[in-house]
């Protein structure tokens, strides 16, 4: 599930390598992973996700945050 922001921002909850696709058909081009690999179990890492993304043209990024953002991340 996901939420639109604006015409060009989408945010959700975690994706996995096989939500990529659809992504791709909503017109994502570029996906931010903000989730530190092995925070949660069952998670899927960022490497997962980057190599389905590169697989379908998006461009990827994987910023994790651990400790909630602050001015420094923004």
């Amino acid at each position: 599930m996901h939420r639109q922001l604006d015409d060009r921002t989408l945010v959700s909850g975690q994706i996995h390598p096989d939500d990529v696709p659809a992504l791709k058909d909503l017109g994502v081009t570029l996906i931010v992973n903000n989730r530190p690999d092995n925070e949660d179990v069952g998670q899927p890492e960022g490497d997962d996700i980057e190599a389905a993304a590169q697989a379908a043209g998006i461009n990827y990024r994987h910023v994790p945050i651990a400790r909630g953002l602050g001015p420094s991340d923004i």
